[in-house]
């Protein structure tokens, strides 16, 4: 199951359609309180798509929080600001995806988030 965490209804909405025809199970949240709430209630996704800027819980304190679970589920940022401050977030994080991307971007990021390889 892949988990998008995104504050923009749109941008949730397209992500959650694309990645369903893609054939992937999906579940969307607006924030990241809202993300680690659902982890809290066993929710136990593959991949978590996680957007930096949100309100009430943004995406760096998602990941301070999950680093601090000790979570292992791998984190896909998204988000607008990836070229402003750089991807370099250490583990969960697996990689990054810049806004605006395209669809297949969006596949090729997911699936190389999935199976990362040796």
């Amino acid at each position: 199951m892949i988990l998008v965490v995104d504050d923009d209804p749109v941008v949730r909405s397209m992500l959650l359609e694309v990645l369903c025809r893609a054939g992937h199970f999906t579940a969307a949240v607006a924030n990241g309180k809202a993300a680690l709430d659902l982890l809290d209630q066993g929710v136990r996704p593959d991949v978590i798509l996680l957007d930096l800027v949100m309100p009430i819980m943004d995406g760096r304190t998602t990941l301070e929080q999950l680093r601090h679970r000790g979570s292992l589920v791998p984190v896909l940022l998204v988000s607008a600001f990836l070229d402003d401050i750089g991807a370099n977030f250490g583990s969960p994080v697996v990689g990054g995806l810049p806004k605006p991307f395209g669809h297949e971007a969006l596949i090729e990021a997911v699936e190389r988030a999935l199976d990362p390889g040796p």
